[in-house]
């Protein structure tokens, strides 16, 4: 009975989370929903167009080197100019067109990614404090070898094109979540390490 209460109460919050979202976004919905077509590759030739997006940012950034202020001053530049120019631009000329019962759905739907990728993110930060609290030693090994492999790469590999990397994949993410490729490739992965362990302990 406690379990079914707590279930409820979890929707109830889950829902409450998403109906903020959507107020919170209202304004960007018409981009919010041309963004997700882009990063769940709807059309075949997005995945490139993604690529070829993040490619020429960071050939700009390699070009000019701008310092590590420049940068974030420019960004957020960009942010602020994007926060103003596109709620500007869809109340002026977007929200008069039709706004059908599809487009709402796809809006909804992408909230709800949100709220779960949100709630993710905060159950596995939640997970490491309470290992912190209740196993320090292994939340200190197991941050310590996270931290030194991070380290380790950050070292051997230039920091652009480690950005870059990143960048790449942050795009493609969706996409290759929306298109199952994520997990077929996890799995793929589990399935090789799998067969090596077996043959270790066989040997």
């Amino acid at each position: 009975m406690a379990t079914e209460i707590d279930n409820v109460t979890e929707n109830q919050q889950k829902d409450e989370e998403i109906s903020d979202v959507e107020k919170l976004l209202r304004s960007w919905r018409h981009v919010i929903i041309l963004l997700d077509r882009v990063l769940t590759w709807q059309k075949p030739f997005y995945p490139y167009a993604l690529v070829g997006a993040v490619t020429f940012q960071f050939v700009l950034l390699w070009l000019f080197d701008p310092s590590v202020l420049t940068m974030i001053s420019l960004t957020i530049m960009k942010l602020c100019l994007l926060d103003y120019l596109v709620p500007t631009f869809c109340n002026k000329y977007l929200d008069n067109k039709e706004w059908t019962p599809d487009n709402e759905r796809q809006y909804q739907h992408v909230c709800m990614d949100i709220v779960d990728t949100k709630r993710f993110i905060r159950g596995r930060f939640n997970s490491l404090m309470k290992l912190r609290d209740e196993k320090p030693k292994q939340y200190f090994i197991l941050v310590m070898i996270i931290l030194s492999v991070v380290a380790f790469i950050g070292n051997i590999i230039p920091n652009i094109l480690l950005g870059y990397l990143f960048g790449v994949f942050l795009v493609l993410l969706p996409g290759l979540k929306h298109h199952g490729l994520l997990a077929k490739y996890y799995a793929l992965i589990l399935e090789k390490i799998g067969g090596i362990l077996r043959k270790k302990k066989k040997e």
